[in-house]
């Protein structure tokens, strides 16, 4: 939803090429960010026993260690108070992981319901800032400081508990799949790297993708809901439990991909790029790509599902191994074919990739007898 509001703002008030800047610039820090959310939601899901101001006080310590790299990065771009607000709002708003990952395992869908309030609750106090003071960048800071307050989910004295060894064995035990989650933000964000030179493409791009990564993260959510049970069918050598939940998730996502495709309707068309200014019509139409990223987002939408495979195994180096290989080919291809063929060639390019992801996290899955 935040990136989302945020190019609703920049489409209105500074046009295409300004949405086409903002997302190469969370698309270089995103993949950061991520990194830095460590030990991820998926790990504290995927592990049986977790202390939570450990894990906050790594997280903390992580995110402070990045504004060395925003702030050079920001000085680079000549944006600096634009980048370190992106930075401060996208890797805060990763703290959720904290609460969200303790709910979900307790099965306290009243505290979901109370973190939900919370991130909303942050959602409008900056929409509110960037009505009254006309910035974005102050919006961004609010954003931030709430996330802080709202996600954490510990007290702020109890970061001081951890000895440093402890926090560095956990950072080394979470590494191999935060460094996967870095991987998958790469791979997601490939495309905007490829078309990075070109703003007024890449802000249709991005705009189109909105709509998918609504899809991914309600995905996402349902799978990482399931995501423990996997884990303990697999370790219980429980077959068919494991079938049972892997079918739920399998049917969850191809259900939302058909569901997904109502954004071919004209009159969703229609209102959907009102919405953003119509920018798509900035150089020609460029209603093109929106409609090949609906068509092709099975692709993406497997891709992440299948990672679950891997995680809920415990197969975390292998899909590190995996997909890192997987990234590389496919930006070194998709560059290829991008200049070669154009636009729909690299769509065409993700979604074999995405399926091979998928193949494998099975197959690699099948390999291991389960009674």
């Amino acid at each position: 939803m935040i990136p989302w509001l945020i190019v609703l703002w920049l489409s209105h008030s500074a046009g295409a090429s300004a949405v086409g800047q903002f997302s190469y610039i969370l698309a270089v820090l995103s993949p950061i960010c991520i990194l830095l959310a460590s030990p991820s939601r998926n790990f504290m899901l995927s592990k049986s026993e977790h202390d939570i101001n450990h894990i906050a006080s790594l997280r903390f310590i992580l995110i402070a260690l990045g504004i060395i790299f925003a702030f050079i990065y920001g000085s680079y771009e000549e944006q600096l108070a634009f980048v370190l607000a992106i930075y401060l709002f996208k890797v805060t708003e990763l703290l959720f992981d904290l609460p969200i990952a303790t709910a979900i395992k307790s099965a306290k869908s009243k505290s979901l319901f109370f973190i939900t309030v919370g991130k909303w609750a942050s959602i409008i106090l900056a929409a509110i800032c960037a009505y009254f003071t006309r910035d974005i960048v102050a919006a961004m800071l609010v954003l931030a400081l709430c996330f802080v307050v709202f996600g954490s989910g510990i007290e702020i004295r109890n970061l001081l508990l951890a000895s440093p060894q402890h926090l560095w064995r956990l950072l080394k035990s979470t590494m191999p799949l935060s460094m996967s989650a870095l991987t998958f933000s790469v791979y997601f964000n490939i495309p905007r790297y490829i078309m990075g030179e070109e703003e007024v493409l890449l802000s249709v791009f991005t705009v189109s993708s909105f709509l998918v990564a609504g899809t991914l993260v309600v995905v996402n959510t349902m799978v990482q809901a399931r995501l423990h049970k996997l884990r303990e069918a697999f370790e219980n050598k429980d077959k068919s439990e494991f079938i049972h939940h892997f079918k739920w998730c399998i049917s969850i996502a191809l259900g939302l991909f058909a569901l997904l495709q109502v954004g071919h309707v004209d009159w969703f068309h229609e209102i959907f790029w009102a919405l953003h200014n119509d920018i798509h019509l900035t150089e020609g139409d460029l209603s093109y790509i929106y409609t090949w990223v609906l068509l092709l987002s099975v692709g993406p939408i497997l891709f992440s599902v299948a990672n679950y495979l891997y995680m809920a195994s415990g197969k975390h180096k292998l899909l590190l191994f995996f997909t890192a290989f997987n990234t590389v080919v496919l930006y070194t291809l998709g560059t290829i074919f991008y200049v070669q063929y154009g636009f729909v060639a690299l769509m065409w390019l993700i979604l074999f990739s995405a399926m091979l992801q998928f193949v494998v996290g099975f197959m690699s899955f099948s390999f291991k007898k389960v009674e």
